[in-house]
C-alpha cells in the first residue's frame, strides 16, 4: 500500500485529467535516489525530490539550487510525491494543480548525513547537482524552509557582476577590409543589460538604473533560460506598425505589446565570465541559448560586408549598423574601435536621454522671469536659475557651464552615483564664497528626487540622503551650485557592505601628485601580487586615489579598513622616506600619506567625474596606469590635472576607464 502521507498528493489531483502518476506499489530500493524537476508552472521553479521512507520528500526551489555558500535560497516544503514521480516528465493540463511543463533537470543518488524534522543534510551526486546541501526550517509555517550549499563553489566558477557598464561603439565608416567583421542593425531604444538567474530577472540601463519594472513584458525572459544564469547585452525597443524602432512609442508605452528586447551579446554564462572571449565565440554561445520569444530575439548578423545591410537600414529609416570585429573581447565602459557605429544618414544633433547640452535643454524651456527658466528633462520638470552666476571667478566658469558639463557627462558619471548615499558640498556664492557640506537631502527638493534613510548615531536618528538615479536629479543638484559630489563606498540596501577598498594618496608639503604616482605604482604591484586588480583616479585637488573593486557582497568595512591599514603600514616600513601611514602633521612634509581611514561607513569620498571647489573647475578624473607611468617619467604634475573641458573630450574619446570599479568581482586575501 502507498504511504498514508501521499493522501495530500492524491487529494490535490484529478488523475483522469493529468498524466502525473498514481501512487502504486513501487519497487523497493535502498531509498537514496533523487530527481530535480524543472517546472514551468504559474511561476518557474525547480523541484527537488528526495527518496525517503517509501516516498519522495519534495521542496520547490523558486530560485534554484545555490551554487555558493554565501547564498541561502528559499525552499518550499510541498506535499510528498510517490516514488513513481522519479521518472515523470510531461505537461500538466491547464486547470489542474501545477499546470505547466515538467522536465527532468537532473537525477542521481544522494547520501543523507542527517534527517531531522527541521533539518536535512544531504550530499547530492547527479549530473548537474552535486555537493553537500542543508535544508532547514525557518519561520512559523511548516512549509517555510531554506536551502544552503555547504561546499565551496565549483572550481573556476566566477560570480556574475552585480553591475556592469556596457561596452560602447565608436562612430566611423565601414571597415575597408570587411573580413574579420560581422555587421548588425543599430537599434534605437534603451540600452539594457539583462541579469538572469534562476527565478529572477533584472534589467539595468547603461547608467546602472534598475529598469525591470519599466518593461513588465520582458520579465518572462527568465523562463526562456530556465535554471541557467546569464548576463545579456541588448537594446529595448518599441516597434511601430512597419517594424521600425520608435523611441517616442517606447517612452509612451514601455509596457505595451510593441516592446521587444534585441539581444546582441552574452557577457557571462553559468559561472563563467566571457569578457575575454572573442566576439565570434560569444555570439555562438548566445545563439546556442535559443532565445527567441514573444518579446525578445537575437537579431541576425552578416559577415559578408556591411554595404547591403547599411543600404537596407537607410531604406527602412533605421539609425545605422554596427560592425564588430570577430576577434575582439568585451570591454565594459569603453568605446572601442572593435565596434564601429556606421550612421545610415547624415549625423544629426544628438538629442534625448543619451546626450544633451544646456543649449538643447533651453530650446524648449519656458522663461519664468528673474533669471529663471522651466525645462523638461527625462519626463521631469525643473526650474533652472541664475545660469550666468560665476562659480569659478578665475576662469569665469558659470553655473550654466556646470549644468552643461553634468549633462554631457551624465552617461559616464551616473553609474558611479547610482544607488549610493550622496553628501553634497555646495558653493552658493562660488568657490571664493561660503561653502557647506550637506548630508540631509534638501527639504525643498522636487518630489521625484529619490532619498534613502540611514540611521545616524551622531544625529540620533535617520538622515534622508539624496540618491542620484537619473539626469534630472544630476541637473537639479548642479542648479543648487553643488560643485562637489561625495559618495559612500556602499550601495543602499546592501547592509553597508563596501564595494571597494580605497587608498587615498595625499601629498604633504614639498610633495605633489608625481610623488603620489610613484606610491600608486608600487601599490599597484603589491596588490597585483595578491591577485587584486586596481584602478587609479585623480582627486581633482592635489592627490591620487587607488580603488580596489570587490563587488562580492561579502566584504565588511572592518575587513577593508584592516586590509588597507596593513598595506599602508607595511609600505611605510619599507619606504619611510616616501610614505607615511599616520595623520600626524609633523611626519608629513616631503611624504605621501596613504589614508586608509576612508574605508569607513561614516565617511564618503569624492565621486569619479565630480568637479572640485578649487580655483579652476578641475575634476576628479579616472586615469589609465599608462598615464600614471608617464607622469612619473616626465615628472610633470600638470599631466594629471584635468578641467571639465578636458574630461568631456576624454570621455568622448576613451569612455570610462573607471568602469571596472563597478563590475570587477574579487575578494581580499
Amino acid at each position: 500500500m502507498p504511504p498514508k502521507r501521499l493522501r495530500e498528493y492524491e487529494q490535490k489531483r484529478e488523475f483522469e485529467g493529468t498524466p502525473e502518476p498514481l501512487p502504486g506499489e513501487a519497487a523497493a530500493t535502498d531509498g537514496h535516489r533523487f530527481v530535480v524537476h524543472e517546472h514551468s508552472a504559474r511561476r518557474w521553479h525547480l523541484d527537488l525530490r528526495l527518496e525517503h521512507d517509501g516516498a519522495l520528500a519534495s521542496f520547490a526551489l523558486p530560485n534554484g539550487l545555490p551554487d555558493d555558500p554565501a547564498q541561502n535560497r528559499k525552499a518550499v516544503h510541498t506535499e510528498d510525491h510517490p516514488i513513481e514521480y522519479l521518472g515523470f516528465h510531461g505537461r500538466i493540463p491547464e486547470g489542474h494543480y501545477g499546470a505547466g511543463s515538467v522536465d527532468i533537470w537532473d537525477e542521481g543518488t544522494y547520501s543523507a548525513e542527517s534527517w531531522d524534522p527541521r533539518k536535512i543534510v544531504v550530499r547530492l551526486d547527479g549530473r548537474r547537482a552535486h555537493g553537500r546541501y542543508a535544508l532547514f526550517h525557518v519561520g512559523p509555517d511548516a512549509k517555510d524552509w531554506m536551502i544552503h550549499r555547504t561546499d565551496p563553489p565549483d572550481p573556476g566558477r566566477e560570480p556574475m557582476p552585480t553591475h556592469l557598464v556596457p561596452m560602447r561603439a565608436r562612430a566611423g565608416r565601414l571597415p575597408s577590409d570587411p573580413d574579420g567583421y560581422a555587421c548588425e542593425v543599430c537599434w534605437s531604444g534603451e540600452r539594457a543589460l539583462a541579469h538572469l538567474t534562476p527565478g529572477r530577472v533584472r534589467f539595468e540601463s547603461s547608467t546602472l538604473e534598475d529598469v525591470t519594472a519599466r518593461y513588465p513584458g520582458l520579465r518572462r525572459l527568465g523562463r526562456a533560460i530556465g535554471a541557467r544564469s546569464a548576463l545579456l547585452d541588448g537594446v529595448v525597443v518599441a516597434l511601430d506598425e512597419r517594424g521600425r524602432p520608435d523611441r517616442e512609442l517606447l517612452a509612451r508605452h514601455p509596457d505595451g505589446p510593441a516592446v521587444r528586447y534585441m539581444i546582441f551579446d552574452l557577457i557571462h554564462l553559468d559561472g563563467q565570465s566571457l569578457l575575454e572571449m572573442p566576439q565570434r565565440e560569444r555570439r555562438a554561445r548566445l545563439q546556442g541559448l535559443g532565445l527567441e520569444g514573444p518579446a525578445w530575439s537575437v537579431p541576425e548578423t552578416f559577415e559578408a560586408g556591411g554595404e547591403p545591410l547599411l543600404a537596407a537600414a537607410r531604406e527602412q529609416g533605421l539609425p545605422g549598423i554596427v560592425a564588430k570585429r570577430l576577434d575582439a573581447p568585451y570591454r565594459p565602459g569603453v568605446p572601442s574601435d572593435a565596434w564601429i557605429a556606421v550612421a545610415a544618414r547624415h549625423p544629426r544633433r544628438k538629442r534625448g536621454r543619451e546626450r544633451a547640452t544646456l543649449a538643447e535643454l533651453l530650446e524648449g524651456g519656458r522663461p519664468l522671469g528673474e533669471g529663471r527658466v522651466e525645462v523638461e528633462l527625462g519626463g521631469r520638470r525643473l526650474t533652472l536659475s541664475n545660469l550666468d552666476k560665476v562659480l569659478w571667478p578665475a576662469t569665469g566658469t558659470t553655473k550654466g557651464d556646470l549644468i552643461d558639463y553634468v549633462l554631457r557627462l551624465s552617461q559616464t558619471v551616473l553609474p558611479h552615483l547610482y544607488g549610493r548615499p550622496l553628501t553634497l558640498k555646495r558653493y552658493p556664492d562660488g568657490v571664493t564664497g561660503a561653502k557647506f557640506f550637506e548630508k540631509r537631502c534638501p527639504g525643498h527638493r522636487p518630489a521625484w528626487v529619490r532619498t534613502e534613510a540611514i540611521q545616524s548615531e551622531r544625529h540620533g536618528g535617520p538622515i534622508d540622503y539624496c540618491v542620484v538615479c537619473d539626469r534630472p536629479t544630476l541637473v537639479w543638484l548642479a542648479n543648487l551650485a553643488c560643485i562637489e559630489l561625495h559618495v559612500d563606498l556602499f550601495l543602499m540596501g546592501t547592509g553597508q557592505r563596501p564595494t571597494a577598498t580605497v587608498f587615498d594618496l595625499d601629498p604633504g608639503p614639498g610633495s605633489d601628485i608625481v610623488d603620489c604616482c610613484r606610491v600608486a605604482q608600487v601599490l599597484r604591484g603589491m596588490l597585483a601580487r595578491v591577485g587584486l586588480e586596481s584602478f587609479p583616479k585623480t582627486s581633482g585637488s592635489k592627490g591620487l586615489q587607488v580603488y580596489v573593486p570587490l563587488n562580492d557582497g561579502r566584504a565588511t568595512f572592518e575587513r577593508t579598513k584592516s586590509f588597507a591599514r596593513t598595506v599602508a603600514e607595511l609600505f611605510e616600513r619599507e619606504a619611510p622616506d616616501l610614505v607615511v601611514a599616520r595623520m600626524t602633521k609633523s611626519l608629513r612634509p616631503g611624504k605621501v600619506l596613504i589614508d586608509w581611514s576612508q574605508n569607513d561607513p561614516r565617511k564618503s569620498t569624492i565621486c569619479a567625474y565630480s568637479t572640485r571647489g578649487r580655483d579652476e573647475p578641475t575634476v576628479s578624473t579616472p586615469v589609465r596606469w599608462e598615464e600614471v607611468d608617464r607622469c612619473i617619467e616626465r615628472g610633470d604634475a600638470g599631466l594629471l590635472r584635468f578641467t571639465t573641458a578636458d574630461v568631456v573630450r576624454r570621455a568622448d574619446r576613451d569612455g570610462d576607464p573607471f568602469a571596472g570599479v563597478l563590475s570587477v568581482v574579487q575578494r581580499l586575501p
